[in-house]
């Protein structure tokens, strides 16, 4: 116990020393007995009575909490000194004892405070469904975006494709290769995909894949798969299969997990199995992808590594 105090004691100087200087100017500002809303890095919010202040902390009454808490200044990301209406105290007396200290807010600073709490949770919905779900690195699910979405994906920074949610069960998919674009013969491909509920947590879908060079006649893959994914937004797992229409592809089995680990990151997994490939001449060796997703209020990282050796970058940006 001993060891853990002086731990304790060590840790809370070492953020004392390394937040010297740092007190913003709002900071320095403050009187005994100003009301004020702090956030912290966290993305925590107090509302409460500032008492005294040093150059690396203050001391703020929080209501909520009935007692006084100890903030670190590097660890605020805003502060905010709000007016107390005519005719009310910001601070009550302390009538001798600290735990008779008394905080009065007006119904605007509690306003404030109701709102500041809708914009968190509307920013916290919003990146919760921001996380792309209907597709794994390459391959599709079943699981569908609202109607009205529409997802920008970029692969190693020269695949290019834009979705659309045509329907609730519904996208349709375009996209351009830009190397090949800017020698004057792009790669261009097209994919639409539908997928219903069919049951609990089961979804049954299918699509058409189609690419091929302008201008030629070579046709890069052109293919018809099924798809069947069972769980949810948060988790699931996905078995495509395809079948060539021409010699590109003749048959593929593609099995594709998603887990969501919480509001920022998710792992990532997606294996191909090839009955033949003229393209990329990959008879009987499967492509085996493993990553995670790391994503904010609208935008989409994908890192992954295939076949061990191969990496793989992805962005996405759904709006």
């Amino acid at each position: 116990m001993k060891y853990l105090k002086l731990l304790a004691l060590a840790s809370l100087l070492l953020t004392a020393t390394l937040s010297y200087g740092q007190v913003p100017d709002v900071i320095s500002g403050l009187t005994r007995g100003d009301s004020v809303r702090i956030i912290t890095k966290s993305g925590l919010y107090n509302y409460g009575i500032f008492q005294f202040k040093t150059d690396t902390s203050l001391l703020v009454f929080v209501e909520n909490q009935k007692t006084s808490s100890l903030f670190y200044t590097n660890r605020i990301a805003e502060i905010t000194v709000l007016s107390a209406p005519a005719g009310k105290k910001k601070y009550a007396s302390e009538n001798g004892t600290e735990n008779k200290k008394k905080t009065e807010y007006s119904s605007a600073n509690q306003q404030s405070s109701s709102s500041y709490a809708a914009r968190i949770a509307a920013s916290e919905k919003a990146k919760e469904n921001s996380a792309i779900f209907s597709r794994y690195l390459f391959a599709p699910s079943a699981i569908k975006h609202k109607k009205g979405t529409f997802v920008y994906d970029n692969s190693y920074g020269f695949i290019n494709s834009l979705s659309y949610s045509a329907s609730d069960y519904l996208s349709l998919t375009g996209g351009a290769e830009l190397i090949t674009s800017l020698m004057g013969q792009p790669i261009l491909l097209f994919s639409p995909h539908i997928g219903v509920p069919v049951g609990d947590q089961l979804y049954l879908g299918g699509g058409y894949f189609y690419g091929a060079i302008v201008n030629t006649d070579n046709t890069i893959i052109n293919a018809l798969y099924g798809t069947l994914t069972w769980g949810n937004n948060n988790k699931n797992i996905s078995v495509n299969l395809g079948s060539g229409i021409n010699a590109g592809s003749s048959f593929s089995l593609n099995v594709s997990g998603y887990l969501k680990l919480n509001k920022n990151v998710a792992l990532i997994s997606e294996n191909w199995f090839l009955e033949s490939n003229e393209i990329l001449d990959l008879e009987g060796i499967p492509l085996v992808g493993f990553g995670c997703r790391v994503f904010g209020e609208k935008v989409n990282f994908d890192f992954a590594l295939i076949n061990v050796v191969i990496p793989y970058v992805g962005f996405s940006y759904k709006f």
